[in-house]
């Protein structure tokens, strides 16, 4: 038994009566579909091969590219099963990705559900469709997004840049990324406080919002740590959106502390031919830290 708050609410499947049992439905997905997700490209499979459907998983949700918050991407990142709530045309569909394995090559097995006649909140919500599907993308949203800052988490980005270097690669554009973070930020905590830290924290985020678009797209990884990935552009193209970034954040002035000024160091990195995510990252890093030593060098 499973216990909580004193509370029995719970009983593991594998000790149930054989007599319930025979009144649960003997299947509980409608659907089902497997998923390259290198690709996307969604198949059939029967007498042990695959069958290609010639359609993108994506299609479904009448998008023209991945979603944000792909679960089977997670499934396949992590080895376990992963669920999600989808919504299409005001349909609440349960899906449950799973890894699997074929001939070798991993793929992800989404068994769907559709819940909308049976799907309720425990809140004091309505069970109206159209309500529900508000919170379900309020719900998907608090996965992918900082709940602070509200920009995109880390999460996010371990489960979406390997996607955008696949378009990158396939579309022969350039990608690049940029890594930064807040000088001297554990001073301004030191100094002036935690909550004021958060007002700067904020601050940073709001400019960086103003940047994200449909090729541009802001994350916070750590706690004064941020990246920004660009599609489509170029590193001198990278270079001067973060130079412009950098004078809109000299310009910020705060009431309790006027003479503080939030400054950033940064290091953009374009992908290259066969790169690994790692080294990617890696040379983005290695740039913001060199930069990171410029200024504390002219800053004593």
């Amino acid at each position: 038994m499973i216990y909580r708050k004193e509370l029995v609410i719970m009983y593991p499947i594998h000790s149930i009566d054989d007599e319930i049992k025979n009144m649960i439905p003997s299947t509980l997905h409608q659907f089902y579909r497997i998923v390259d997700l290198q690709t996307h490209d969604v198949y059939d499979y029967h007498n042990h091969e695959l069958i290609p459907l010639d359609k993108k998983c994506f299609s479904i949700w009448e998008q023209e590219d991945p979603c944000t918050n792909c679960t089977s991407c997670r499934a396949l990142l992590n080895g376990k099963r992963i669920v999600k709530l989808g919504y299409q045309e005001n349909i609440i569909y349960l899906i449950d990705s799973l890894p699997i394995n074929i001939k070798g090559k991993p793929y992800a097995l989404e068994l769907i559900q559709d819940v909308s006649d049976s799907f309720m909140l425990n809140t004091d919500i309505t069970s109206d469709t159209n309500d529900i599907c508000s919170v379900v993308s309020a719900f998907n949203d608090l996965v992918m997004k900082d709940t602070f800052t509200l920009l995109y988490n880390k999460q996010y980005l371990n489960e979406r840049l390997p996607v955008f270097i696949q378009k990158a690669q396939e579309s022969h554009y350039p990608l690049s990324l940029a890594l930064m973070d807040i000088d001297l930020f554990k001073n301004v905590n030191d100094t002036f406080g935690h909550l004021f830290g958060d007002k700067v924290i904020l601050a940073f985020a709001q400019q960086l919002k103003q940047l994200m678009n449909h090729d541009t797209f802001c994350a916070r990884i750590g706690g004064d740590e941020f990246m920004i990935i660009f599609e489509n552009r170029s590193e001198q193209e990278s270079e001067q959106i973060c130079e412009q970034l950098m004078c809109s954040l000299s310009d910020i002035r705060f009431e309790e502390h006027p003479d503080y000024h939030l400054a950033i160091s940064y290091g953009i990195s374009t992908l290259q031919e066969n790169d690994s995510i790692d080294n990617f990252i890696n040379r983005a890093d290695e740039c913001m830290y060199e930069m990171k030593k410029n200024h504390h060098i002219l800053s004593r």
